[in-house]
């Protein structure tokens, strides 16, 4: 297993940012055999269509796509879920991103690929963003979430191991395109099981003068999806405790 696999989202009015997108993976990866791109379009979407079509029949590496509903950005984790299930069975990372992201260094793979078997059970995610100096970890106190700043506040830019992804949930099903729910359930195996798979990675990967580099995180949508998402998992104790039982699961994995 040695393959990144892309899980993204576009549709008519973004095909400009996403040929950029797969411009700047042919002109920045070094080795193009050990990457793949998920797409996600929206249904009745035709000309989407078309172009992703096309792509796959050109493109030097594997492109592949499902069609879907649009409801808000809040319901797009169900469709990265199953791009991630559809992804090679080499991808070692899975990297779900905005069509607006750029690579800078064309040794970005090398150096993802440098983590690779950090443990040797394969369960850890890399943050890449360089907003992750100022996140502040969630804790526990008598087994409750008090703070989940991480939920709040996620790193835009992190690369999951498949195998992590795949035990995890991934994005989880509330929410949208971060990566909220599988930081809440690895802090929760750091500070109440002792496991800490949370890797502090450089960003200087990224292009970071490219637009809306994190996510899409400052527009009006973003930010009611997000406030959707957010009001629902702290009014909702169910959520805390799939955050626990998860973490239950990695910690049983890991143990092995």
């Amino acid at each position: 297993m040695n393959k990144v696999t892309f899980i993204v989202q576009t549709y008519e009015p973004r095909l400009r940012s996403f040929r950029g997108f797969i411009l700047n993976l042919l002109e920045f990866t070094s080795d193009l055999s050990k990457i793949e791109v998920g797409v996600k379009i929206d249904r009745g979407d035709r000309l989407a269509l078309l172009y992703i079509e096309y792509l796959e029949s050109v493109l030097p590496f594997r492109l592949y796509h499902i069609v879907g509903e649009y409801n808000g950005y809040h319901t797009s984790g169900n469709y990265y879920n199953q791009l991630a299930m559809m992804s090679s069975d080499e991808t070692y990372f899975l990297f779900e991103c905005s069509d607006e992201v750029r690579f800078k260094d064309k040794k970005w793979l090398d150096y993802i690929l440098s983590f690779k078997n950090k443990f040797d059970d394969d369960i850890f995610l890399i943050k890449t963003s360089p907003r992750f100096e100022s996140r502040e970890a969630i804790y526990f106190q008598n087994d409750i979430i008090q703070r989940s700043v991480c939920v709040e506040n996620p790193d835009t830019h992190p690369f999951y191991t498949k195998k992590l992804w795949l035990l995890s949930g991934g994005i989880g099903d509330i929410f949208s395109c971060n990566s909220s729910w599988c930081e809440s359930i690895l802090q929760i195996l750091k500070y109440k099981y002792g496991e800490d798979r949370l890797i502090e990675a450089d960003s200087h990967i990224w292009d970071t003068n490219s637009t809306h580099f994190d996510g899409g995180a400052k527009s009006d949508e973003w930010r009611k999806d997000n406030k959707l998402q957010m009001d629902k998992i702290k009014s909702d104790e169910v959520w805390k405790e799939n955050f626990e039982y998860i973490a239950k699961i990695l910690k049983a994995y890991i143990s092995k």
